[in-house]
């Protein structure tokens, strides 16, 4: 299988490891160009997509059977225009487009005085600026008739990303 890691940072280069142990051919996008060697020592293809260039998303996505999709939303150019750019550039061998979202799409649903649960059934409702962004990617990858199956990933730590360390960075 050929799989796009669209945004691979530390998660996605965890899943990029697994997947090449497995056989699977990993293609990985970044933002920056110091970052395409150490791709390449993942055994993963590098590419450069940046939202200022809307060719690149249909080169990165060129005959790729799977895209799992862990980047953010760019604050520019606009989620409809990416989310265009990306339904052009979609395979016509792709067989699943997974979206990482966020658990912020719910907003703070839990409390000290609501012990609310969150599951796959509980709408999304008062995100946060973040889940909001989140949420419309969603809603415009559903739009494009792409085969998408979205996770909303819980906070996500990695080294230096602890609480702790954005306490000792006082950068809470």
């Amino acid at each position: 299988m050929n799989v796009l890691i669209l945004g691979c940072g530390y998660v996605g280069r965890v899943l990029a490891r697994r997947l090449i142990e497995r056989g699977e051919r990993v293609r990985a996008t970044t933002t920056r160009a110091v970052e395409r060697s150490s791709l390449v020592a993942l055994g993963a293809e590098p590419m450069l997509v940046r939202p200022e260039e809307p060719e690149s998303y249909a080169r990165a996505m060129a005959d790729m059977d799977a895209v799992v999709h862990l980047a953010p939303p760019a604050d520019r150019p606009t989620v409809r225009e990416q989310v265009a750019w990306i339904a052009a550039g979609l395979s016509p061998t792709l067989r699943t487009y997974v979206y990482g979202s966020t658990t912020a799409a719910f907003g703070p649903v839990a409390s000290a005085s609501n012990d609310a649960w969150v599951d796959e059934a509980t709408a999304p409702r008062t995100p946060t600026m973040r889940g909001r962004a989140r949420l419309e990617f969603e809603r415009a990858l559903r739009e494009i008739g792409a085969p998408l199956h979205v996770v909303r990933i819980a906070g996500v730590y990695g080294p230096g990303r602890t609480l702790r360390d954005a306490i000792e960075r006082d950068a809470l």
